[in-house]
């Protein structure tokens, strides 16, 4: 679930401190190691919570690990403002500006869900027709993130036409491994 941006830190400790969670962490990022900064919760046996400040998409947001992650997360983080699927595609609707639309693309990623949705695969797919390179790229991360087979053929049509290396690049390691699974 992706935070807000008014989300601070600080709320998101006192936030775990009130629900009673044990602290069991932080990992400082390491930006050359591809490390994100994390910290660490025990909610539960064999459920914790994971608050990442995700450098690569630009967005902070929290995941718990665990059996059935997504219906507890969905309940973990009630008290917390978290960006919804239907704001999500909103604000890719609403997007007029590359930067603005490049991060819409990326959060839509970001709050993909564990099962495709109809409404995060059409949007993505079509920024993966983008005449910009910057949100073809951010597409294929979009789709990196969610890990749903129905990429694919968005995937394999970008590869097909795309110009620019680093999205090809990027685009074929997404694929193949989507295709592994």
């Amino acid at each position: 679930m992706a935070l807000k941006d008014h989300v601070t830190m600080a709320e998101v400790n006192e936030f775990a401190a009130a629900c009673g969670w044990t602290e069991l962490g932080t990992m400082r990022a390491d930006p050359g190691a591809g490390v994100f900064f994390e910290k660490k919760w025990q909610v539960r046996d064999e459920l914790s919570l994971h608050y990442v400040v995700d450098d690569l998409a630009g967005e902070r947001y929290v995941l718990a690990t665990g059996p059935d992650p997504d219906t507890e997360l969905a309940e973990l983080t009630s008290g917390l403002a978290t960006w919804t699927i239907s704001e999500a595609t909103f604000n890719f609707d609403a997007s007029v500006y590359r930067a603005d639309k490049d991060r819409a693309v990326r959060l839509l990623g970001v709050v993909s869900p564990a099962d495709p949705t109809r409404a995060i695969i059409d949007r993505v797919a079509k920024a993966a027709r983008s005449d910009h390179s910057e949100i073809r790229h951010a597409a294929v991360l979009a789709m990196a993130y969610a890990e749903w087979p129905d990429y694919r053929h968005a995937l394999e049509d970008l590869i097909e036409r795309e110009t620019d290396e680093a999205v090809l690049l990027d685009a074929r390691d997404v694929l193949s491994a989507l295709n592994a699974e």
